[in-house]
């Protein structure tokens, strides 16, 4: 009751009167907002309600555990540890928390393939593999499984030698030498061609008289032709 209603027509034979007023208490209430710090979203919000003075059951920790087994972590949280006391005002608490991140190596490896061939692509020489490592750090999110960083690469540049073009016998070189290159680690592999060439080569005889010990004629061109091909046939003919 608000009041007591006025008692009339009260005399000196009337029973005493008596009458209870019960208070009972008011309904208050309280909220939690939990946020994500790394997004600025808001994850959730738990509205609690009660009677005045009285401390409301709820704790934070079951619902932030829920966020921690997802890879959150906790940043902060106001809430009471031992349960909110309702008063007469909304009382509101934020518990913060971010994003876990991972640092993870990434690598990543440049070749350089250098072909020795003939004209007719046949294998002249071993093939010569340069290689040239970068490394950089990647920054996972591991809420989302998303990368949100990838730092620089370490060297920002690095330089693949020169090469000199190995001797093959009677055949000479497109390349004498492949040059130094430099390169960075987003450049595509190298793949460097160097086609030899088959020399001229020419069949001379000399004639020497061995009773006088004096020579007749000397380094006398006979035929000519490129490397590793047959002598012509008429050769022989021409030498007899």
């Amino acid at each position: 009751l608000a009041e007591v209603p006025a008692v009339d027509n009260i005399t000196a034979n009337s029973a005493n009167i008596e009458k209870a007023v019960v208070y009972k208490a008011n309904p208050a209430s309280a909220k939690v907002t939990y946020i994500d710090d790394t997004t600025g979203e808001t994850l959730e919000t738990k509205k609690l309600n009660g009677r005045y003075g009285r401390t409301d059951p709820y704790r934070t920790a079951e619902t932030i555990k829920t966020y921690t087994d997802q890879n959150y972590e906790l940043v902060s949280d106001n809430y009471p540890t031992n349960g909110v006391t309702y008063n007469e005002n909304l009382q509101t608490f934020e518990v913060h928390l971010r994003h876990k991140m991972d640092l993870v190596e990434d690598r990543r490896t440049v070749y350089e393939t250098i072909k020795y061939v003939y004209e007719d692509n046949t294998e002249a020489a071993d093939t010569t593999v340069q290689i040239l490592d970068f490394v950089r750090l990647i920054k996972k999110d591991l809420v989302t499984n998303k990368i949100v960083r990838k730092y620089s690469w370490i060297p920002s540049t690095r330089t693949f030698p020169e090469v000199v073009s190995p001797t093959v016998d009677g055949y000479t070189p497109d390349k004498a030498k492949v040059d130094a290159e430099n390169v960075t680690a987003n450049q595509e592999d190298i793949t460097v061609t160097v086609k030899y060439k088959a020399d001229k080569q020419k069949v001379t005889y000399t004639i020497i008289d061995d009773t006088t010990n004096t020579t007749l004629e000397d380094k006398q061109e006979l035929t000519s032709g490129n490397s590793d091909t047959p002598l012509p046939n008429d050769t022989e003919a021409k030498y007899n």
